[in-house]
């Protein structure tokens, strides 16, 4: 892995490094795969680069190819193996985004019928 553009404790780095103890639900040389500290839904995941960049707006294009490439992947996962009957892909790039991690990073969240995820986004919306 690239660490030039690491960050001083950044958790997603730390995790990339083998400094804790979360483990990937999927590898592959430029990206990994985790759970959320605190998932949505059953089967959300995160799709992060290895290689440190602040927001998807820094990431170069073949790379932000792979980073969703793997999105697909986890998608298509969550729809075939865990019967989602469809998924949010999100990502916040700065702070008045709602970003609160500051290495690019895409929510995979499966949705199910009736979920309710988003009534709070929904009701602020109106």
């Amino acid at each position: 892995m690239d660490t030039e553009n690491k960050t001083k404790e950044c958790p997603f780095c730390e995790i990339v490094l083998g400094k804790t103890e979360r483990k990937p639900v999927y590898e592959n040389k430029d990206v990994i795969v985790i759970v959320p500290n605190t998932p949505k839904a059953e089967g959300h995941v995160l799709v992060i680069p290895k290689k440190h960049f602040v927001n998807i707006l820094d990431i170069p294009a073949d790379l932000l190819n792979e980073l969703f490439i793997v999105v697909q992947k986890m998608s298509k996962q969550a729809i075939n193996k865990d019967n989602a009957s469809g998924v949010n892909i999100l990502n916040a790039s700065g702070r008045d985004a709602g970003q609160s991690v500051f290495h690019c990073h895409i929510h995979v969240i499966p949705r199910h019928p009736n979920d309710s995820l988003w009534l709070d986004i929904e009701k602020r919306g109106k």
